[in-house]
Parts: structure tokens; sequence; C-alpha cells
């Protein structure tokens, strides 16, 4: 568990936010050069340097797994900044980008080592123990990854005519978004600010990959885009959730209704991405997707129906023994 955040950390950030803030002011109202040092591009990539620097400090003050998780993030927002520089210093003011570039490689290690962190940091805080919800997080993940599904990579497919790498973006967005989804329904679906963080994160970053890959795809983008603020704001959401404490999981037991109505919520969701699917012809992936999600559902369905059968066994052998004696009782006398 991270230390209370110290006052020069809750400073930097704030000073790094507010500067972010003014750059995207200057985006929407155009006030100064976007290649100023003070409110063009360079701030963006200052900030999400000084976002890695902090996840770094920030790893640093935790043990174990969680400290290897963080550095790792805080090696993938390097490598994405640095695929950024190379982007902005090189490609920036050509006439045609190349696909794939050095700064795809920079771009793409960032999602990659995130999957490996996020790996490590659901490690001790799901609840291992509960298959009902380990199935949970799989349905959950999977729903979520559906919608998303079903809302960007057809458009993708359609305007960037499937190439591998620009499909790479949105996919493992995708994933990542599902991972951290389905982690906290396994975690008993519990919201710390740790994994309310990551999960925004995630959320932000892949409405800038989208919103970059479809505009860029129809000859519309222009940088600098409005929504281009989500690569930086990622980072700078990451770097706070570095420095916050991660909760345990909640028993299996102590579940009362969110056990039931959150996983027929993320159903509904799938069986949404299905209907849309039936009328418009649909994302073929997010279909494949939201089939998978249902299949788990399912498979929750048998291990509860389990668990229940279980249960009314047990309860039927105390009722009918000692439980000190494990001998028949009077009851069982009168059966």
């Amino acid at each position: 568990m991270a230390a209370r955040v110290p006052i020069a950390v809750t400073s930097v950030l704030a000073l790094l936010g507010g500067w972010l803030a003014v750059y995207q002011l200057d985006v929407l109202v155009g006030f100064t050069p976007t290649t100023g040092l003070l409110f063009g591009k360079p701030p963006t990539l200052v900030i999400s340097f000084a976002a890695a620097a902090i996840c770094a400090a920030g790893a640093l003050r935790r043990r174990g797994t969680d400290r290897v998780a963080w550095l790792i993030i805080a090696v993938g927002i390097t490598a994405w900044n640095s695929g950024d520089t190379y982007w902005s210093a090189v490609l920036l003011n050509r006439e045609t980008i190349p696909v794939p570039s050095f700064a795809d490689l920079g771009y793409l290690l960032f999602p990659a080592f995130f999957f490996v962190a996020l790996g490590l940091l659901m490690r001790p805080a799901v609840n291992v123990g509960s298959r009902l919800l380990l199935v949970d997080g799989l349905a959950a993940g999977l729903a979520v990854g559906s919608v998303a599904a079903a809302a960007v990579i057809g458009d993708v497919l359609s305007e960037a005519g499937g190439v591998a790498v620009n499909l790479a973006y949105p996919i493992t967005d995708l994933v990542l978004l599902g991972l951290v989804v389905g982690a906290v329904a396994a975690r008993g679906w519990r919201l710390d600010r740790m994994w309310a963080l990551l999960g925004s994160a995630i959320v932000v970053f892949w409405v800038a990959d989208t919103n970059y890959l479809v505009t860029l795809a129809d000859g519309s983008y222009r940088f600098p885009a409005a929504l281009d603020l989500g690569w930086t704001l990622c980072f700078l959401l990451l770097a706070v959730a570095a420095w916050q404490p991660s909760t345990r999981a909640v028993s299996a037991a102590r579940l009362g209704r969110r056990a039931t109505l959150l996983p027929l919520a993320f159903a509904a969701l799938a069986l949404g991405v299905l209907a849309e699917a039936g009328y418009t012809g649909g994302s073929k992936p997010a279909v494949v997707v939201a089939v998978a999600s249902l299949l788990a559902v399912g498979a929750r369905l048998v291990v509860t129906f389990s668990a229940h059968v279980a249960m009314l066994d047990s309860s039927r052998t105390e009722a009918l023994t000692d439980p000190l004696t494990g001998l028949g009782n009077r009851r069982k006398l009168i059966a």
C-alpha cells in the first residue's frame, strides 16, 4: 500500500495539470502558435515525460509486484513519448506519414508494457479464491470490449482498409480496457481510487487513439486536435494512480446484490451489441466478443448453480447430524 501523497508531488501534479489545461485552451481557441515552447506541442511532451518520472517515484514507495508493475508503466509511458517525440520532430510536417514507422514502435510499446503491468497489479488484487468472481471478471471485460469494438473497429476497418498497424491501436486499447473492468469485477466489484484512475486513463487514451485513427483515415484530422488531449491526460492520471493506495479484494460472501445486478448489466451490454449487429450488420469482431461474454455469463450460471447445490447439501447434512459427534440427531431419527 502506498503512503500518503507528499505535498511536493501533489503540487507538481497540480502544476502539470494546470499547464495541460492551458495548452488545451490554446488548442481550442488558438491564441498562440502550436510550435510555442509554453503553449505549443512541447508542453505535452514535457508533461508526459514528467508523468513517467512521477510514476517511477511512486513505484519506489511500493513493494513487491506493485513496485515492478508501476516501474513497467513508467517505462511504457517513456516509450510512448519517445515515439511521439520522433513523430513531432520528423514526421509531423511530411505530406505522407509512413506506416509503420519508429513512432509506431514507441506508441505500441506502451500498451504492451501496460498489459504486463496490469497482470502484476491484478495478482494480489483479485479474489482468486472465488470462481464466481473470476468468471464475473471475464464476462464483464468481454462485454465492455464488445461495446467498444462495435463503436470503433468497424469504422477503422472501413476507413483504414484493415492496415494491421492501425488496427493494433484500438485492439490493444480494448484489451486493456477489458482487463481493467475484469480486474474490478474479479476483486469483488470494489472500485478504489487506484483502479478508478487506471480505468479512466485507459478510457481517455482509447478515445484519443480512436479519434486519431478515424479522422486520419477519412482525411479530416488536423493537428492539434481537441481530443489529442486524451494521451497526455492518460499519463497524468497514471501518475496520480501510482501514488494511491490499493485495497484488498472483497470476499464473495460479502457482495450482496452486486453479485447479481452488475453481471446482469454487463450481459445486457453484450446483448445490446448483438441486437445492434442484427439490425445494422455490425462489426464481426464485436459480435465474436459479445458472444464470448454471454458464454462467460452462462459459465457463471453453472458456477452459481453448483455452489447453490453444494450449499444445500451442506445445510441438509448439518440439519440431520450432531455438529460435535457427526452422528444422526433427533430430526434424522424422526425422518
